[in-house]
């Protein structure tokens, strides 16, 4: 009698399993990092606008946070059923953004509404996990066969074209290591994802010519030759494409480094940093937070940053071992991939390790669009691990 009382207890709750708390807390910590230093970044700015992105980060934060709460009563069922129509969804986003899209720095990304601007892109990253989670739960044997394989890459492939026309780089080649991690979580044979690899570091020379516009090959040159790069590019780009580029492309890269070099082991103290009040480090509310928090809080603030960025993919890695079912898995391997990849990229052209791509640090980085998408993929993990029934009673 206990036993069955028990029994009917734990099918009659509405989440079976618990809190996924590394994930949650982990979140929460590098959303505090995101509102402690963009109010830093923009402290000592000139314009109202900038004064006010620590305002506006709280805003977004609020409502991401308000909307994606919502998930979690979504059951992972009707997600996956609903994957197709999220797809096609972001697909008409990116294509509306060459029609109404809102150009800023020589790139087409935004669509404004209202007082709020739209990234498709960002929103995209999180529809195509969920749409290749989608197509290879479907069939178990996708994955291993060489049909299914190129139906996977074509599910990439269209996003990525769309964002590489933008044009956005560094968003677009996020989803490279996630479509690879996610085909081998599905079970792809190592061979086939060899000989994919192999196929697009043939394509790159053809990347190189039709792709990349002229500022691309100009970041990508100064990166090779950041002391001298002028002389790579007049070795490398045509004289046509020479006349659209600027020789300082190098300039960020130096002064990201001065702040990281300068911050030691303590760092300066919160809104003491001279690169970032001084306004010497370019996007320092974007694209260069990390160093303002090199700067200011030195390696312990970005060890700390660094381990509360581990613990939410590791928070991530163990819900994945234990999903639910393959759609559940896989979605949560490429959601944990994809956030790992761009804090690997963004950290890395900080450091001077990766070239300078326009990528932002998930959950730090001033943006809407991004904190949005990346609360979204919390709670969506968040959700799967309270779909978990942990107790024997419930198996």
């Amino acid at each position: 009698m206990i036993e069955s009382l028990a029994e009917y207890s734990c099918h009659a709750r509405v989440f079976p399993g618990r809190m996924n708390v590394p994930v949650l807390a982990a979140a929460g910590g590098l959303v505090a990092f995101s509102v402690i230093f963009i109010f830093s970044a923009s402290f000592h700015a000139a314009t109202r606008e900038q004064a006010g992105f620590a305002k506006m980060q709280i805003v977004w934060i609020a409502i991401s946070i308000a909307v994606s709460a919502s998930l979690i009563f979504i059951r992972p069922e009707s997600l996956r059923a609903a994957a197709p129509w999220i797809y096609c969804a972001s697909l008409g986003l990116l294509i509306a953004v060459f029609f109404i899209g809102t150009a800023q720095k020589g790139a087409a990304r935004w669509i404004v509404v209202g007082p709020m601007r739209l990234q498709p892109s960002e929103c995209s990253k999180l529809a195509t996990i969920l749409m290749l989670a989608w197509y290879l739960s479907a069939n178990v044997e996708r994955a291993r066969t060489r049909r299914g394989l190129m139906g996977a890459f074509l599910v990439s492939v269209v996003p990525l074209a769309l964002i590489l026309k933008e044009p956005d780089l560094g968003t677009a080649l996020l989803f490279i290591p996630t479509t690879f991690a996610v085909l081998f979580a599905a079970g792809a044979k190592k061979r086939h994802l060899a000989l994919a690899a192999a196929v697009m570091l043939a394509l790159l020379p053809l990347g190189w010519r039709f792709v990349l516009k002229p500022y691309q090959k100009c970041r990508l040159l100064a990166f090779l030759n950041p002391e001298e790069p002028q002389r790579v590019m007049e070795k490398f780009l045509s004289t046509d494409e020479m006349k659209n580029v600027r020789f300082a492309d190098s300039y960020q890269l130096r002064q990201a480094l001065t702040a990281i070099g300068s911050g030691g082991v303590w760092g300066k103290g919160w809104r003491r940093g001279t690169q970032n009040t001084l306004g010497y480090l370019p996007e320092r509310h974007t694209d260069f937070i990390f160093a303002v928090i090199a700067e200011e809080w030195g390696l312990f603030g970005c060890l700390f940053l660094l381990g509360l960025l581990f613990l939410l993919i590791i928070g991530g890695a163990e819900t994945a071992s234990r999903a639910p079912d393959n759609f559940a898995r896989l979605a949560t391997v490429g959601i944990i991939t994809m956030i790992g990849a761009q804090a690997a990229v963004n950290i890395g052209m900080n450091v001077g390790l990766l070239p300078i791509t326009g990528v932002t640090l998930p959950f730090v980085s001033y943006g809407g669009s991004s904190m949005f998408a990346s609360l979204v993929c919390v709670f969506i993990i968040l959700n799967f691990d309270l779909r978990l029934r942990r107790s024997p009673v419930c198996a």
